[in-house]
């Protein structure tokens, strides 16, 4: 793989990571107003209360770790050229905020 298609596909995953960790937090209390309306029906009233509010917060945790591989994956993607670069930059951001 080319230099140039090894940075496009590193930020492609990185960028996809970062969409995916920006996502998952205000989907949560969506899957929790699915499941607490799911709840309410008459024919799903069996749920169990504990479901409720364990499958958002397994979700929540399941799509940070998937988003930080992601994210990892585009890293490593990256050649180390690119890597410095990006540190660089971050670095340079972070001393003047």
């Amino acid at each position: 793989m080319t230099q140039d298609r090894r940075i496009e596909w590193g930020h492609a995953l990185t960028g996809t990571g970062v969409l995916v960790r920006r996502a998952c937090a205000p989907l949560t209390p969506v899957g929790l107003a699915v499941l607490l309306f799911a709840a309410v029906i008459p024919t799903l009233a069996g749920l169990d209360a504990a479901w409720v509010f364990a499958v958002p917060a397994v979700t929540l945790v399941a799509a940070r770790t998937f988003a930080v591989g992601l994210a990892a994956l585009g890293w490593i993607v990256f050649p180390p050229a690119h890597r410095r670069l990006l540190a660089e930059l971050a670095a340079r951001a972070r001393e003047q905020a």
